[in-house]
């Protein structure tokens, strides 16, 4: 998704380890709304027991998204991020709950 943003209108990131290699995640996030042409969806889904490097930087991310789009003036990407309780690594929802957010 940051690296091509034209490839796909949608994406479901199913416990995305986001705090894996967080400098070079926030480096490809400073240019991805310079890459974007159209509307784009993204899912984030979770399990509330996911290691930290999922649940401490989904946040993160998300707030960094945020900002960046807001300081633009922009709509999109349109997406939401799910924490599903009591389930670990990529719950068993994430394809069903990804799809019908992109596909709404």
């Amino acid at each position: 998704m940051l690296r091509k943003p034209g490839v796909f209108n949608g994406y479901i990131a199913s416990s995305p380890t986001l705090g894996w290699c967080p400098d070079v995640l926030e480096k490809e996030m400073s240019g991805f709304f310079r890459g974007l042409k159209r509307k784009i969806y993204l899912f984030i889904i979770y399990g509330d027991k996911d290691p930290l490097l999922v649940t401490r930087f989904v946040d993160v991310f998300g707030g960094q998204l945020l900002r960046k789009q807001k300081a633009l003036g922009l709509d999109w990407p349109v997406f939401a991020v799910r924490e599903v309780e009591n389930t670990t690594h990529i719950p068993p929802t994430s394809l069903l709950e990804g799809l019908s957010f992109i596909f709404r």
